[in-house]
């Protein structure tokens, strides 16, 4: 998978370090493996999702799709998270916008930006426990 997944500040954040080629199902893997447990996913506050290392995307609609339903999903467990995506390349930053419309309503304050820093201090506006830079 070209996704790693990192839990930060004692579980209330989650960040996903992409590198390389991503492809849809990676996307869908790394869905799985951060909601594979309600427990933890009830403890998430904050995602910080880090696509800033992807070279290539190869992945459709589709699977942005399919991976917005499993959001809205999560969302019914837990509501309230806030998701900051940094896509500084084109293409990434296309699809997630995409993906940020086809979750518009499920609740969660989701944005896309081209930087980290900005990513960083827009989290720490919404979830003030919010404090790691990078672990």
């Amino acid at each position: 998978m070209s996704i790693e997944i990192r839990y930060l500040d004692d579980g209330i954040g989650v960040c996903w370090l992409g590198q390389g080629v991503i492809t849809g199902q990676d996307l869908l893997e790394a869905s799985k493996e951060t909601f594979k447990s309600e427990e933890i996913l009830k403890q998430i506050k904050y995602a910080l999702i880090d696509f800033t290392s992807i070279d290539k995307a190869s992945m459709q609609p589709e699977n942005l799709r399919t991976k917005a339903g499993m959001d809205k999903i999560a969302a019914e467990i837990n509501p309230d998270v806030v998701v900051a995506l940094i896509a500084s390349k084109n293409v990434m930053f296309g699809l997630s916008r995409m993906w940020e419309v086809f979750v518009d309503q499920i609740g969660w304050k989701t944005k896309v930006f081209r930087s980290k820093d900005e990513a960083e201090v827009w989290t720490k506006e919404l979830v003030p426990e919010f404090c790691t830079k990078d672990e």
